[in-house]
């Protein structure tokens, strides 16, 4: 496991914790949940710049229930474009974190980097109270928590499961 930790040595300062290897089976099946059961939103990226198939506008179809908004967006979690919003081949879906997209997301993937096109959308993210604190950049086939000092997400998490 690689762990990147940017401590930081002021309490108002955020941690973050990075890792580059997939999790899958049972441990993706436990990190879900728990993210699912922190988080109120989640987020997923459609790249019109990036070959798809349809098996993606079937996962869009699949998760349409959960969906709160779309924006066209040049940056999110972990990516920035280096482009204007509306010039931007991006779309950011914005959807609920209740326990029936949780079943649907279980359904559809067996694990975090499935989570890139052609086949599905990318790089799924949870935020709480609108702040990111699980991210990925799933093309890159990394992810990071952010623990943020009100909000010791890996803390609570690290003592759960070992990735």
């Amino acid at each position: 496991m690689n762990i990147k930790n940017e401590n930081t040595e002021s309490s108002n300062l955020t941690d973050y914790f990075y890792f580059y290897t997939d999790v899958t089976g049972e441990n993706y099946i436990k990190l879900m949940r728990f993210l699912f059961e922190k988080s109120s939103q989640f987020t997923l990226v459609f790249r019109q710049d990036i070959f798809f198939n349809d098996a993606l506008h079937r996962v869009l179809d699949n998760l349409s229930p959960f969906l709160i908004e779309t924006a066209r967006q040049s940056s999110w979690s972990n990516t920035d474009l280096c482009c204007e919003d509306e010039d931007s081949p991006a779309m950011v879906y914005y959807f609920s974190s209740t326990n029936e997209a949780l079943e649907m997301i279980l359904k559809l993937t067996s694990s975090l980097f499935q989570w890139t096109q052609p086949n599905f959308l990318e790089d799924i993210s949870f935020l709480y109270d609108g702040e990111y604190f699980f991210t990925t950049t799933t093309h890159e086939k990394e992810y990071m928590f952010i623990d943020r000092p009100n909000y010791r997400v890996y803390s609570e998490f690290a003592d759960e499961l070992s990735l």
